[in-house]
């Protein structure tokens, strides 16, 4: 290994060049006529994607500071679809034109930091009007148009996620797997859902959609606080003679064992996940007990008595799936004790009837939903391994959209939106550096439409031209080339999409255009 220095003029020169590479190559793939990206690994299979955090991911250039500002970009992008499920095309195209702009003035001697503040300002101004105009999701129709824009105009794909919404509702769970046939199909189980997720992102097991996954496995369910390795090892070693993936539910998982827990994943020798258990007191320990009956395991309390060395191999819970995400679990099992579980649901429905207490009866609804509620599963299918792949990619942006705008509300798409706030901000008078920052974002967010436009064959200064002279809820459909009505159209964007998608574009400006020096270790 050998280290490599670079600064000063020449380091930013390198640094522009890799964002303007980076978001060349992504930026092909936004909107209705954007284009596929073929993906191939050494000795692996091509993958052919329009998804951008795929493809930056697999982007890499031969100088190491381009390289640097692609890596940079990455981490960009993958927070963008963290925060909002989608957007990460829309963020890398911002980016480039923040940089470009900002370099030219940061050139001429004007203060990166003033100017990264009246950026700031922009933001703030731009995110407030986005969301004083949003629209909220109130029909299956809503989340038809923002699945299917989402999805790349995939017409099955927007039906089955609709029908998936209507089924398991609003604040349902939906999950998503791969079919063994070549249809993509929606099947409805039933499943637990609760408000708590793994314990370490090292436990991960789908980098793309920061989640742990796992089938046909076990859970331990308690209410100690497990820290010791020596403690929980009569039940680690159950579990590795057993060959299956473990789910550790607890009050708290942390030090010793968490660490233990952690380098076994790592090594590969154990499919472990670790979740600490939401809620606190007696509604914690109803949680796990709901938990128990929900995977037909024992909750192993304090109060039961059983000795950690004592635990069998059936007091485990089991479950034939597990998706566990930062915040939440979804555990779906066919060993559920249903005599239990009526006598359960039975008394709470009691319950509530005759508490007083609103908070408590709300807290008993709650109970009832986790424990009744179904999880719709959307199996995705293809003729071939590349096609079920590239629709897999759509399917996930197209949920997380719809996701999303549930929580966040959804206004025009196509870029219409940046248009509108453009024009529809009312922008503030402030002088100097800070100013220049301030106009330079209501300069950038107008790139989206016109790298659409281009996608599509048109002229974009002619598009962005015509579209900041129409009218409330008018914008262009690039696909037809016709001025329509965006909302009748479902032409819709997640606002949380697309504020994420600025707010993270000008925040990998600011790192890659305020750095002095860059020392990096090659081979």
């Amino acid at each position: 290994m050998t280290k490599i220095n670079l600064g000063g003029d020449e380091l930013i020169k390198d640094l522009v060049s890799g964002v303007n590479k980076t978001a060349n190559i992504v930026g092909k793939t936004l909107g209705p006529k954007g284009k596929n990206i073929i993906l191939k690994q050494a000795g692996g299979k091509p993958i052919i994607t329009k998804d951008g955090v795929t493809i930056a991911k697999f982007l890499s250039f031969e100088n190491e500071y381009e390289n640097v500002a692609c890596e940079i970009i990455k981490e960009a992008s993958a927070k963008t679809a963290e925060e909002a499920g989608d957007g990460t095309t829309t963020s890398t195209v911002l980016t480039k034109a923040i940089v470009n702009k900002a370099q030219k003035f940061i050139d001429v001697g004007v203060s990166s930091n003033d100017l990264f503040t009246g950026m700031n300002h922009a933001l703030k101004d731009i995110s407030d009007y986005m969301r004083d105009n949003s629209k909220k999701v109130q029909s299956l129709d809503d989340v038809k148009h923002i699945a299917k824009i989402s999805s790349n105009g995939d017409e099955l794909v927007s039906d089955l996620i609709k029908t998936a919404v209507e089924k398991v509702g609003f604040d349902g769970v939906i999950n998503i797997e791969e079919s063994k046939s070549v249809d993509t199909t929606l099947d409805v189980v039933e499943g637990f859902t609760f408000p708590a997720g793994y314990a370490a992102g090292a436990f991960v097991t789908d980098d793309r959609r920061k989640v742990v996954s796992y089938e046909d496995g076990l859970v331990f369910i308690t209410d100690h606080k497990l820290d010791k390795v020596e403690e929980m090892l009569p039940v680690l070693e159950l579990a590795a003679r057993e060959n299956k993936p473990l789910v550790i539910v607890a009050e708290e998982i942390e030090g010793q064992l968490l660490a233990a827990l952690i380098m076994n994943t790592m090594r590969g020798s154990m499919k472990i996940v670790a979740i600490k258990a939401p809620f606190y007191g007696e509604q914690r320990r109803d949680f796990l007990d709901d938990l128990a009956i929900v995977t037909g395991g024992k909750f192993l309390s304090r109060e039961s008595g059983i000795a950690f060395s004592d635990f069998k191999l059936e007091h485990f819970g089991r479950f034939n799936k597990i998706e566990s995400k930062k915040l939440t679990s979804t555990i779906i099992s066919d060993s559920t004790n249903y005599e239990l579980l009526e006598a359960r649901l039975e008394d709470l429905r009691l319950r509530i009837k005759e508490e007083e207490n609103m908070q408590e009866c709300q807290r008993m609804q709650q109970r009832i939903n986790r424990l009744a509620s179904g999880v719709a599963i959307l199996k995705v299918g293809g003729a071939t391994e590349i096609e079920m792949i590239e629709r897999r990619h759509r399917v996930e942006d197209a949920l997380e959209a719809v996701l999303s705008a549930t929580k966040s509300g959804f206004h025009m798409g196509g870029g219409m939106a940046f248009v509108t706030a453009h024009r529809g901000v009312k922008k503030r008078r402030i002088d100097g550096d800070e100013g220049l920052g301030y106009n330079l974002v209501f300069d950038a967010i107008l790139e989206p439409i016109q790298q659409i436009a281009t996608n599509a064959g048109l002229k974009p200064d002619v598009v962005v031209e015509k579209c900041l002279k129409l009218k409330k809820d008018k914008g262009y459909n690039m696909a037809s080339g016709e001025v329509v009505n965006m909302y009748d159209e479902g032409i819709i964007d997640p606002v949380l999409v697309t504020i994420s998608a600025l707010k993270n574009a000008i925040s990998v400006s600011f790192a890659i255009l305020t750095t002095g020096h860059a020392v990096l270790e090659v081979a």
